[in-house]
């Protein structure tokens, strides 16, 4: 059923029709032509309004819904090891460094913007064709008072930097719902004025952070995780905890767990040391990453072990470079670096690095652990990196040798964006993903060098 949006609907009219489309796929309400760019969000946001709604696109700064002041939004989920989460920042509207701010939150222009919004919620997945995305909910965005309020405090850091002539200062990092999020061209092409200084400051968008939109999500299909009181200080526990756990062999920490009391004593399989901590933290299902706490406050835990060099013998393994999510290329090819996930994922991100050292013994004990954000300098990397990926993907192939091993052609060596690389991470999932042009290509992650990470823990080898 496709509707005629006109000045006859009710606004409970909207909300009942947009009802209708949860757990139905794009195929049975868009035309296939609609989705010109396959991959992009716009362009399945737009192909619902025009096809679904009967509200022709248009540039026009007026509500989509413009009889009723109502905005639509429409908002990617992913599924990961963290569960169900949401695949990008939600982006709502410019911000204005000319504009000397008077008003409250509450009267502002992006919160009544997002007080009126219809918010649809689909599946994006990976290798599947867009047409088959299925849509999963559907709501009337609302903040609850909470969320306003933290909201709202975001909001005056924002103003109070823009006001004092610094709005070239801003950046997403500190903020915990509402964030400036970067929005244009990047590298310096999309420069404003502001109205309290003669330095150009770079444009950027009112946004809710990934981490909250994943939140709000979960509130709306209640696959709420959590480990522990919401009334008690969330980074003071986890401070505590890992205070506690601190100078344990693994098989001491494994010794306070029920589920591990009876496991082998001296198997140092690291893979099993997410899973311990985060059962000794609290998360039933044994991954932290995956509860709300650790989402709405932007943690995620990364274990590090580094194996004692002193230790001869054939049980002897190496340490490791640090391993992160799987590469989106179509998310590469269709985005600028900061509407990108890889953006995302390390400003919007603190890594709790816990450091685990194995002994003279061959004990794995747990040494030391780090709150970790990656500075600017690393940014520049990343974005270099980026960049260069962007480049080379129309040309990106794969080539096999008679052996069976694969070549990439066009991506990026180990060595060229120091300490970043991009290479094959075998999982349990399909092996192979389509590059944007058409090639299909081994399943690759970013990689952050071993070594850069000794740094972090001031281990210089």
């Amino acid at each position: 059923m496709n509707y005629q949006y006109d000045e006859t609907w009710t606004e409970e009219d909207i909300f009942t029709r947009a009802k209708e489309l949860e757990g139905i796929s794009l195929k049975d309400i868009i035309h296939a032509d609609s989705l010109n760019n396959k991959k992009n969000k716009g362009g399945i946001g737009n192909a619902i309004q025009a096809d679904y709604f009967g509200i022709a696109a248009n540039s026009r700064q007026e509500a989509d819904f413009h009889h009723h002041n109502i905005e639509l939004k429409v908002h990617p989920i992913k599924k990961n090891t963290k569960g169900f989460v949401a695949k990008e920042r939600l982006v709502l509207s410019m911000i204005d460094f000319m504009k000397r701010n008077q008003l409250s939150f509450r009267d502002s222009m992006v919160y009544k913007k997002t007080e009126s919004m219809l918010i649809i919620f689909y599946l994006h997945e990976e290798n599947v064709d867009p047409m088959e995305f299925k849509i999963l909910k559907v709501s009337h965005f609302r903040l609850n008072d909470k969320d306003f309020n933290i909201a709202s405090m975001d909001y005056t850091k924002i103003h109070t930097i823009i006001d004092k002539g610094e709005a070239h200062l801003l950046t997403e990092k500190g903020y915990d719902i509402l964030a400036p999020a970067r929005k244009g061209g990047g590298k310096d092409k999309d420069l404003k004025v502001q109205h309290a200084s003669h330095i150009k400051a770079k444009s950027r968008a009112y946004s809710y952070k990934s981490n909250f939109m994943t939140t709000y999500y979960r509130r709306l299909v209640d696959k709420n995780i959590h480990i522990i009181d919401p009334k008690e200080n969330f980074k003071k526990f986890v401070i505590q905890s890992l205070d506690e756990f601190k100078g344990h062999t693994l098989d001491e920490l494994k010794s306070m767990i029920d589920t591990y009391k009876h496991t082998i004593p001296g198997n140092n399989d690291k893979s099993q040391i997410p899973k311990i901590l985060s059962k000794l933290l609290g998360a039933k299902n044994g991954n932290i990453n995956s509860t709300d706490e650790f989402i709405a406050n932007g943690f995620e835990m990364k274990t590090v072990v580094r194996y004692n060099k002193v230790i001869k013998g054939s049980h002897k393994k190496t340490d490791q470079d640090m391993s992160f999510r799987n590469i989106d290329f179509f998310d590469i090819d269709h985005n600028e670096f900061e509407d990108s996930e890889w953006y995302t994922m390390f400003t919007e991100t603190i890594y709790i690095l816990c450091l685990f050292k194995e002994d003279d013994s061959g004990e794995l004990i747990f040494t030391d652990y780090i709150f970790h954000s990656f500075d600017d300098k690393f940014m520049a990397k990343l974005r270099d990196l980026f960049e260069r990926t962007k480049k080379n993907l129309p040309h990106a192939k794969q080539t096999k040798d008679y052996n069976g091993n694969y070549t990439d052609v066009t991506l990026t060596s180990k060595s060229a964006h120091y300490p970043l690389q991009i290479r094959t991470k075998y999982t349990g999932q399909s092996k192979f993903v389509e590059l944007p042009n058409g090639n299909e290509i081994t399943k690759k992650c970013l990689f952050v060098n071993k070594n850069y990470i000794d740094e972090i823990f001031g281990l210089y080898v």
